[in-house]
């Protein structure tokens, strides 16, 4: 009778710890981002269509696809690679949990990033190699969700320790769950 209740009891506490990981933690964003180089009206927006873009992991830097040119407008300071605007997009599917707040941290958004849940902006760094988080949970949705990043290099992209990084470079993006 004994070894009965504590079986039970320990498969009581498995099942217990299970469904808390399921609906708590942190879940790593570096998959299956859609980008575009340029700017476009309304990317953040659910609504936009970005079947045409072009699908990658993350980290990425799009200036080292460029061509290294003097008439860049990074000029010597960054590199004579590209710059410019580049956007971002991952959606992603949340089911509804005990979850009580969501937010995103990313560990190097290089320069000039804004970021967006579901159309709304999050808010805006004007520099980057600096982990930041915001807060999703007033805009996340059960069900699908949208995440938009806008990147802009500005006029000179800039070397900072390892690369013009005009991308989302560095670690992770991270989904975290409390």
């Amino acid at each position: 009778m004994k070894s009965k209740i504590l079986a039970l009891l320990a498969f009581v506490c498995i099942t217990n710890t299970q469904l808390s990981a399921q609906s708590a933690g942190r879940q790593n964003f570096d998959a299956d981002w859609k980008f575009h180089l340029g700017n476009v009206a309304h990317g953040e927006q659910v609504s936009f269509s970005d079947q045409n873009w072009r699908i990658l992991d993350l980290p990425h830097d799009w200036s080292i696809e460029g061509s290294f040119m003097p008439d860049n407008p990074s000029g010597h300071q960054g590199g004579l690679l590209p710059g410019g605007i580049g956007w971002y997009r991952k959606k992603f599917e949340l089911s509804a949990t005990e979850v009580k707040k969501y937010f995103i941290v990313m560990d190097g958004v290089y320069k000039n990033s804004t970021v967006y849940i579901n159309g709304h902006s999050l808010g805006t760094r004007p520099y980057g190699y600096a982990t930041f988080q915001y807060d999703m949970t007033p805009f996340i949705q059960n069900g699908e969700n949208l995440l938009a990043v806008i990147r802009s290099t500005g006029k000179k992209g800039g070397i900072i320790l390892k690369a013009s990084s005009p991308g989302l470079s560095e670690e992770k993006i991270v989904l975290v769950c409390q």
